[in-house]
C-alpha cells in the first residue's frame, strides 16, 4: 500500500505482477482501475502465458456503517469527511458494496480474483454466484 501500481510496472522484467484492486484505489486515492487499461496489459503480460491472479477486497462494512451498498465509495468524499486512508485500507469481512462487487467481477474476464476478505469461504460465494 506504500509503492503503487506504477512503481510496481518497474518489475515487470522480474516477476509476475499482482495488482491489489482495493490497495491501487487507497493508493491513487479513489481510482476504480478499469480492466480495459494500459497498464493491465503490462500486468498481464508479466505472466508469461499464464492466467494472472489479482488481490480483491473492500473498505470495512463497520467503518462504512451508513454507505448505500449500490454506490461506489468515492475516497475524496471519505476522506474530506474524516475517513483516514489506513481506515478504509482495512479488509472488510464480507463483501457487502454490490457496486464495488460489479466493478471487481470486470477483472475476471482476465484474471483470476483472490478474495481478500476476512471472512472469505462464506464471502467469496455469493460474489462469485453473482460474478457468473
Amino acid at each position: 500500500y506504500t509503492w503503487g501500481l506504477e512503481h510496481s510496472l518497474e518489475l515487470v522484467d522480474h516477476c509476475a505482477l499482482v495488482l491489489d484492486i482495493h490497495h491501487h484505489w487507497i493508493y491513487s486515492k479513489g481510482e476504480y482501475i478499469e480492466s480495459d487499461d494500459n497498464r493491465i496489459k503490462v500486468i498481464k503480460d508479466s505472466w508469461r502465458d499464464v492466467r494472472p491472479v489479482i488481490h480483491y477486497s473492500v473498505s470495512r462494512e463497520d467503518v462504512l456503517v451508513e454507505h448505500d451498498p449500490d454506490q461506489l465509495p468515492d475516497y475524496q468524499l471519505l476522506t474530506s469527511l474524516g475517513f483516514t486512508s489506513t481506515r478504509l485500507r482495512a479488509h472488510s469481512d464480507y463483501y457487502w458494496n454490490n457496486s464495488v462487487n460489479n466493478w471487481a467481477a470486470t477483472h475476471n474476464e482476465w484474471a483470476d480474483i483472490m478474495c481478500e476478505a476476512k471472512q472469505k469461504n462464506l464471502a467469496s460465494e455469493p460474489f462469485i454466484k453473482k460474478s457468473l
